[in-house]
Parts: C-alpha cells; structure tokens; sequence
C-alpha cells in the first residue's frame, strides 16, 4: 500500500509502482486504481496489506486521509516503511502540538471514523521515529533510475546489468531536477514500449533525463521518429530541458529528426504569457546564443495541441493518453500496410468463421493464436487473389484472436474480435 500526497507524487508513485510490478508479483494498492469508496481505506489499511509504504514529499503528513491510513497501519500493527524525497520536512515539536492546524481539515476529516488528535500525533512520531524502516529516494541517482534502484531496494532485488545502447524511436525530454516530471517520463516509455511491440514493428524509447550529458543538439536524438515534450511546473525554469526543447523544435522544423515533436502537460504545468517571453527568457537565455531563435521554436511549440497526462488518474485512463502519444508517432513502414486491414466476425455464420477486409493493396498475412499465451492454433492465409478486398477464413479457434501480421515472423495485433 503506497500511501502519499497525489498533488506533489502521483506520478512517482505510478511509476514506483509499475516498476514493483515489472519486477515482481506483488499486488501494489494506490487509492487512484483501487479505491471505490473511501469508507473502506482505513480498512483496507487495517486487514488487507502485507507492507505499508508512506512516501513523504511537502505536503503528505498534512493531508487527513494520509494521516487516518498511517494511525490504522499503526493500531492494526502493519508492517511500515517509509521513503523519504528531498521536498519532505518533518514536523517539529510545536508542529505535532498543533496538528488542527499544521494538518488540513483533520479533525472534519476523521473524527467520523473515531480517529483522535492524539492518536495522529502518536502515529507520525512513530512513523518517523528511528526504529521504522527509511529508505530514501536518491537525489544524486540520474533520471529514471532513481526509481529503479528505490523499487529494487524496497524488493531486495540486486542490481542488473545495465542494459546496452538501443537505437531510439522515441525521445522524451522532461525536467531532470523535477521528480514528477522524470516519473511521468519513466511512465511514457514503459508504455510507450508496449505500444510498440503490439501495434508495431518494436522500438525503443529513451528518456532523455537518463542521459549523462544534456540532450540539445539535432544529432543527439539520432533517428527518433518522434520526440514526446513533458512539461512540467519546473519546465519553463529549467534550462537544461528548455535548451532540450529547443534542439527538438530546430530539429522538427527543420525536416530533421525527430520528425514529430509531440507536447504533453502534467498537472501544476502553467503555459507561458508573453511576460515569459519578453523577459524571464531573456533571463535564463543569458549564457547561451541565439535568444530570439529560441523564442521563435518555443513560440511554436506551444501553439501546437497538447495532450494532458493526469497523473492522478487511474491506470486505466492514463493508458488512453499515453495511447493518443502513441497514435501521433509516424507509423513504421510495417504499419503503414496493415493500417489497410481490419477483421470482424463473419455475422450470420458459425463460430470460428472471420470476415478480412482489405482497403489496401499490400500482401499481408494472417495468423489465430491463443488468448491464453499459449501456442494456441495457427493458420496462416493470403487473400485468394490481389483483387479481393473482402474474404472469409473459416475454421478458427473460437477461443483466439485474429492477428494481421507484415510477414511471418513480424506479427503485430493490429484488430482482435472474438471469433
């Protein structure tokens, strides 16, 4: 159970926690994902977690419902760990004897489930009293494998090899200071990933926050078909990212690569009034050329359509956003021919029976394989002849999905109905 603050961690805890699953079987419960009704938090805290993680950033111990989950971890004797960010700051003394104020609404909050003021100031010394468990979130550890390296820490997992140089499809810039940001970022690459190895013919994607020198120049982002812009509330002060940005932009506008600079928001990012341009730029522009080429390519970055990542939302809603960065990626060539294919059950007929459609002229072939992962059955087609843009294939597994595939040993689900 990942207890934390979602204004100021939703998406390091999303990323915590995707990283935990990637690296292990455990059930990671966030209140984004799995809570329905909050009558049942506390109880969930009390009778249904093998391990309590608070993650402390500014504000976590001054939110009532953090406070509630960390008195039931506390009374119910739940294991308890907590990680500690470079925003948090404990409370002192005075704090603690004042928590009506230091904490927001906590008495309105959480006298309804008989939780005292007393009982809250017990459980936070407890928390942070030397005898819990404290591991920190490493500020000197670059980019995304902050997390990984915290996420392998709370598993006891050692630490792989790291893995060899990819070429990348799709870069994404992010503030390398800003711990939502390079979370967000960790979390797009993960699913970008996937998106890929589904509905395309693979790549890779990096983030640029990993890298071990700032990312700016067009050669930098080698052959990226796309480069995915986060912007966050440190965005427009950091430097580094917005030379980043820059380099994107020239290289974009300029036929380069990558060829597709997409924009994404997070949460707190405000957009820029003309005061940023005509001034603070000028500012953080002081040690580098080209100020007003700069201005320029931002100028234009912004007039183009953002898509918002809430990082607060569920896992659900978070992989359609992450779907509509994917779905403005140019297609590989290999996408490009299936993209003229759909399959749909044959209606009127019997099970296992599939119409194809072809709105394309590519030869492409098809293939059934288990739902299961198993090796299920597999047939393999091609229309009867160049001309026929509608057949049917029959005698399918009525358990399967139908695959498109570019050629046979390339297969890309690209449309699956139940057959």
């Amino acid at each position: 159970f990942l207890c934390h603050h979602k204004e100021h961690a939703a998406a390091q805890v999303r990323y915590l926690k995707t990283c935990i699953a990637n690296m292990s079987n455990y059930n990671v419960f966030i209140d984004s994902d799995n809570l329905v009704n909050l009558d049942r938090l506390f109880d969930t805290v009390k009778n249904h977690i093998g391990l309590f993680i608070v993650y402390l950033t500014a504000s976590t111990l001054r939110r009532a419902w953090c406070c509630g989950e960390v008195v039931s971890a506390f009374a119910a004797k739940v294991p308890t760990k907590t990680i500690h960010t470079r925003a948090f700051v404990p409370p002192t003394a005075e704090q603690l004897e004042s928590l009506d104020v230091y904490v927001s609404h906590l008495d309105d909050t959480l006298s309804h489930y008989g939780i005292s003021l007393v009982a809250v100031q017990n459980a936070i010394e407890a928390l942070l009293n030397p005898a819990t468990p404290r591991l920190v979130l490493s500020s000197t550890t670059s980019g995304t494998n902050r997390f990984l390296t915290l996420a392998r820490t709370l598993l006891n997992h050692r630490e792989t090899g790291s893995k060899s140089a990819s070429a990348c499809d799709v870069a994404i810039s992010s503030a390398c200071d800003d711990d939502e940001a390079v979370a967000a970022a960790g979390y797009i690459a993960v699913k970008l990933r996937l998106l890929l190895a589904q509905y395309d013919d693979g790549g890779d994607v990096h983030c640029l926050c990993d890298c071990q020198a700032p990312v700016s120049k067009v050669s930098d982002f080698g052959e990226a078909r796309a480069a995915v812009i986060l912007f966050s509330a440190a965005s427009l002060r950091d430097i580094e990212h917005l030379t980043s940005i820059v380099g994107i932009m020239e290289a974009h506008l300029h036929g380069g690569t990558p060829a597709v600079a997409i924009p994404v928001h997070l949460p707190g990012f405000n957009f820029p009034t003309q005061h940023f341009f005509e001034e603070e730029l000028e500012i953080l522009w002081a040690e580098h050329a080209g100020l007003e080429s700069a201005k320029e390519v931002l100028q234009f970055c912004f007039k183009t359509i953002s898509i918002s990542l809430e990082t607060g939302a569920s896992d659900a809603v978070l992989s359609t956003q992450v779907a509509s960065i994917f779905h403005r990626i140019p297609a590989s060539e290999a996408r490009q021919q299936l993209a003229g294919w759909s399959v749909a059950p044959a209606k009127g007929t019997k099970n296992g029976r599939v119409r194809v459609t072809r709105t394309s002229s590519a030869t492409v072939t098809g293939r059934c394989s288990s739902q299961s992962g198993g090796t299920g059955q597999h047939l393999s087609f091609e229309a009867p002849s160049p001309d026929d843009k509608v057949f049917e294939v029959e005698d399918l597994d009525p358990n399967a999905d139908l695959i498109i595939s570019a050629d046979a040993t390339h297969a890309r689900l690209i449309q699956s109905c139940s057959i």
